[in-house]
């Protein structure tokens, strides 16, 4: 915090990083210290307010500070912290802890209109930016002078978003589809019992959770959890493993390019065997199966009776006709159960 009018409000925006889950450390220029006093910052953090380099020169604690944090928040910053900043300088605490620190910096400039728009406070900011500082601009209203224009601090909820955005990892997931199962199947037995196992979710959870925050386009296909997919991603909610494999295939054969990354955390409580047929879910006749160096060939059977119950009499066969196809009198049982395949296409495609 820096000596400008809006220091008051730097007390707030402790409170509301705190609030977000952020442990703060304040840090008080010399001129901040005149508007809010150390031990009002103290009592709202709950933390120890150094005021100066020389306070215990042998615990270094600018460079213990700076490797402390993992974001540098300067507001309200005033042009002569600007200036100071953009120079190098490291003539106070604040100034040490900023030239040795490694991570992102936000700064929030505060000061009348006129200081606002001169030639050096934008080359000083635009040195800042150029170094990877992001920038909280003022916003516009009264000023301490009666005038009205740019130059008040940023209002807290802007802040704590620009303080948010510049701890967001980067967003080298733009552009890309990721697809994501989770959880634990169940196959139910009865009305009451079901087969599963313990999977938690949790791994799929941290997965969808980390993809999000790069910037992909998250669908996650989530079976049975002890945590709910975070928020931002597509949820399909499935139950047994026939629905996560239907659901699983169906969105990854309908993604188009650039390829889906495709992740399965979860566990299948079950799975039916990976055998290939060309049976169709969508109809009981045997299509025709496609050209190539190898085809199956559907067979039919009719089963035999047990010798040990009697049963009607069997009639005789009649004679296969001359063509070898079977009677029209007896018709064949009807076919297998098909095999899952992916739908949506003008033919089925083996999986």
């Amino acid at each position: 915090m820096t000596g400008g009018i809006a220091a008051y409000k730097a007390a707030e925006l402790a409170r509301e990083l705190q609030r977000a889950g952020a442990e703060v450390q304040p840090l008080l220029t010399e001129s901040g210290e005149r508007m809010v006093s150390r031990a009002t910052f103290a009592a709202l953090t709950g933390r120890p307010v150094p005021a100066s380099v020389w306070d215990d020169p042998a615990a270094v604690t600018h460079v213990d500070l700076a490797r402390w944090g993992q974001v540098l928040v300067v507001a309200p910053a005033t042009a002569h912290t600007l200036a100071r900043l953009a120079a190098g300088l490291a003539d106070d605490l604040l100034t040490n802890v900023a030239l040795a620190f490694g991570g992102p910096v936000v700064v929030a400039p505060a000061m009348h209109t006129e200081m606002w728009e001169h030639p050096a406070t934008r080359a000083n900011l635009a040195t800042l930016e150029a170094r990877g500082a992001r920038v909280v601009p003022p916003a516009s209203g009264p000023l301490t002078s009666g005038d009205v224009g740019p130059g008040r601090l940023a209002e807290l909820d802007d802040l704590v978003a620009g303080v948010a955005a510049a701890l967001a990892p980067e967003r080298s997931l733009a552009g890309v589809r990721v697809l994501v199962s989770l959880g634990g199947t169940r196959e139910p037995l009865d009305p009451v019992r079901y087969l599963g196992n313990r999977s938690s979710g949790r791994m799929g959870a941290a997965i969808v959770a980390e993809a999000v925050a790069r910037g992909a386009e998250v669908t996650a296909v989530a079976a049975a959890t002890t945590v709910d997919p975070p928020a931002g991603a597509r949820v399909v909610r499935v139950e047994t493993a026939q629905q996560l494999s239907d659901a699983v295939l169906a969105r990854s054969w309908s993604a188009s390019p650039p390829r889906p990354a495709t992740t399965s955390p979860g566990l299948a409580a079950s799975s039916r065997p990976s055998t290939s047929t060309w049976w169709s879910s969508t109809t009981s006749r045997a299509p025709t199966p496609p050209s190539g160096p190898t085809t199956r060939t559907p067979t039919w059977s009719t089963p035999t009776p047990s010798r040990s119950s009697p049963g009607p009499p069997r009639r005789p066969s009649p004679p296969a006709s001359s063509t070898g196809s079977r009677p029209s009198a007896a018709p064949p049982p009807a076919p297998p159960q098909p095999e899952p395949t992916l739908t949506g296409m003008n033919r089925s495609v083996p999986i």
